[in-house]
């Protein structure tokens, strides 16, 4: 009776520890194929190969120089996800392998709604650096030209203003990203796994 319940016992620790890890791993880079997942009905795009959510409407940063964007930014709460930041233009291009047409279905929303589309904000990546500080940033634009020609571009401001931030500008918003914030149950639930295999396999060894 004791060894079929310690069986049993085994059996439920390795089952846990397996779910879990899968939990895990699928929420990582890499570890799926590669999609753009609308998330909080259209206001995120999940990337499941970085695992990072992207602000869908770049709109809403524009008209604003790059302090004001900063500081916007940093106050954008969106539950089950964190770390929200004006995106380096590396973190950009990351997007790029997807498409236009995937990109543009995910659904990011254009700065334009006539022929062409495009998408157009600012990144954090200092385009020319000054003696003191960054001057501008470069603007990562991604174009959807119906006639199918697709076209991805880092752009640099189109100025800057003797206090070191880039000026407001009604083409531009900004790109902005975070990450899902993880489940505690998953976490605890590995953990527990983990802790029955490892004691396990201690007790074998006492014996």
């Amino acid at each position: 009776m004791f060894k079929s319940w310690n069986n049993m016992s085994k059996s439920f620790m390795v089952l846990s520890a397996f779910v879990a890890w899968s939990a895990v791993s699928f929420s990582l880079p890499g570890t799926s194929s590669a999609l753009l997942i609308s998330e909080l009905g259209g206001q995120l795009v999940l990337d499941t190969n970085t695992n990072e959510v992207w602000v869908t409407n770049l709109n809403q940063f524009s008209n604003m120089n790059y302090t004001t964007q900063v500081s916007v930014i940093a106050a954008l709460s969106f539950s089950g996800y964190t770390g929200f930041h004006m995106a380096s233009l590396s973190e950009v291009e990351t997007l790029v392998p997807y498409g236009p047409t995937a990109i543009f279905a995910a659904p990011f929303i254009p700065n334009s709604k006539s022929n062409p589309q495009y998408l157009w904000g600012r990144t954090s990546t200092p385009d020319w650096v000054g003696p003191n500080g960054p001057l501008n940033h470069w603007d990562f634009i991604i174009f959807n030209d119906v006639s199918g020609a697709p076209f991805y571009s880092p752009l640099g401001a189109s100025g800057f203003d003797i206090n070191g931030n880039d000026p407001a500008d009604p083409r531009s918003g900004a790109w902005v990203v975070g990450t899902p914030i993880p489940e505690p149950c998953t976490f605890i639930l590995l953990g527990t796994g983990m802790a029955g295999l490892a004691s396990s396999r201690l007790r074998r060894r006492k014996k």
